[in-house]
């Protein structure tokens, strides 16, 4: 039975609520005329609905037009505690704001760290292959880090040992460093429990060197 013949069925139209309205304007209207013929109303949702093509790019359209909505990404936000609909709302965001929120995240700042440091440079630099050797040459449990796959506090040592001391290693060329990078480096680490040492260009090539002082810091000792 169609809407069109459910317009001749009697409604009650003209009194109380209903005045003025028809089962075609109201669907206040349009359920109690399917009631009185015994009839359940229809799914009138848009759930289970398959729609073409232009009208999925227009639905799609009107949500990011809403979403660009402060108030009411956080109206929306509030009703709902998933973290894939949180996840496609910040997705929905301008690009500069969405930035922003997904920053917020410690998946996302950690993703990002990790993928700046693997483009900034080639991997293994030749004073890390440097390293690398010595600690082959003498067996020292330290694994190479400089690639970005593991951080602290956000920053991604060169080295780390791997034996439960938490010591890590940093190397690099003088030239490319502030006088201070040395001092801010081993303060960063200290914070979340890491004794750091920093070897520069000299240092690599003073295999002695190397081995005392790490060997002093894993026997408790203490550098000046």
């Amino acid at each position: 039975m169609s809407v069109i013949f459910l317009r001749y069925v009697p409604t009650g139209e003209g009194k109380g609520w209903a005045k003025g309205k028809t089962s075609d304007t109201d669907i206040r209207v349009y359920k109690n005329v399917l009631k009185r013929l015994g009839r359940k109303p229809a799914n009138l949702t848009m759930k289970n609905k398959k729609h073409g093509y232009k009208t999925k790019k227009k639905i799609s359209e009107k949500i990011k037009l809403l979403w660009q909505n402060k108030n009411y990404r956080t109206k929306m936000l509030q009703k709902s505690k998933s973290p894939r609909k949180i996840e496609q709302s910040i997705k929905n965001l301008p690009s500069a704001e969405r930035i922003k929120e997904l920053w917020k995240t410690e998946d996302y700042r950690e993703k990002v760290m990790k993928n700046s440091l693997k483009g900034l440079m080639k991997r293994p630099t030749s004073l890390e292959k440097r390293l690398i050797e010595i600690f082959e040459k003498y067996n020292l449990p330290f694994k190479y880090m400089g690639d970005g796959s593991f951080l602290i506090g956000w920053k991604a040592p060169d080295f780390i040992s791997i034996d439960g001391s938490k010591i890590c290693i940093e190397v690099c060329y003088k030239f490319f460093k502030d006088e201070d990078y040395e001092i801010r480096r081993i303060e960063h680490f200290a914070k979340y429990g890491w004794i750091c040492l920093v070897f520069f260009e000299d240092d690599a090539e003073n295999e002695d060197l190397i081995i005392n002082e790490i060997n002093l810091i894993r026997n408790g000792g203490v550098l000046t």
